[in-house]
């Protein structure tokens, strides 16, 4: 591409990033220089730039699923949850042993609440076999302590083989909590219905 066109092209407000296998002058937005034969070590640091740059839609389409969604419309206390959550991510073989002893450890260290009545447990360690977030959404509220309570809990189970591609999964949970949506997605019994809501919130 000739170097005027590329110039044009970089103001327009759309453009996140340039890719290019020469160095641009004047250009205001990120440039990824390639070789004209990339190696395999530019090709993988290029793809780790285009996922970190991804949407919440995208991060809730990888790592939210209907199997790790629970809708508790009962009473149940936190410590309860935890048991019931662990539980299952460990017989699944999700997790690893540990994974509930080291996430009740992490909030006995610091509450895990975020604000706006969302939770965001996770463990101190990466005890995940791949990363997942597990979704409970109970609309009675969840005693958090400290008199807060929590409708809405993100369970974080990292995994060291995608660890850095899924902190962008804070920026959804942040998107969640400066939206106050915590209250209304709690309100979806079931996975579609929690998806569907969450992505007109991070869109």
């Amino acid at each position: 591409m000739h170097s005027a066109e590329l110039l044009r092209m970089a103001q327009q407000p759309q453009v996140d990033m340039i890719i290019t296998t020469n160095v641009p002058d004047g250009v205001s937005v990120p440039v990824f220089v390639l070789d004209p034969f990339p190696t395999q070590h530019q090709l993988e640091e290029l793809g780790k730039l285009v996922l970190v740059d991804r949407t919440g839609p995208y991060m809730l389409e990888k790592y939210f699923s209907a199997d790790q969604f629970l809708y508790i419309d009962e009473p149940i206390d936190q410590t309860s949850l935890f048991d019931m959550v662990c539980e299952q991510l460990e017989t699944e073989g999700l997790v690893e042993a540990g994974y509930g002893d080291s996430l009740k450890e992490r909030e006995v260290i610091v509450s895990t609440m975020m604000g706006e009545h969302i939770a965001l447990p996770h463990s101190i360690e990466l005890f995940a076999k791949r990363s997942l977030v597990y979704t409970v959404a109970a609309p009675k509220g969840i005693d958090w302590g400290n008199g807060e309570k929590a409708y809405l809990v993100f369970f974080m189970a990292l995994s060291k083989n995608d660890y850095e591609e899924a902190m962008g999964l804070y920026d959804l949970f942040l998107t969640l909590v400066n939206n106050k949506a915590g209250k209304n997605l709690s309100q979806c019994s079931e996975f579609q219905c929690f998806k569907t809501l969450a992505h007109q919130e991070l869109v």
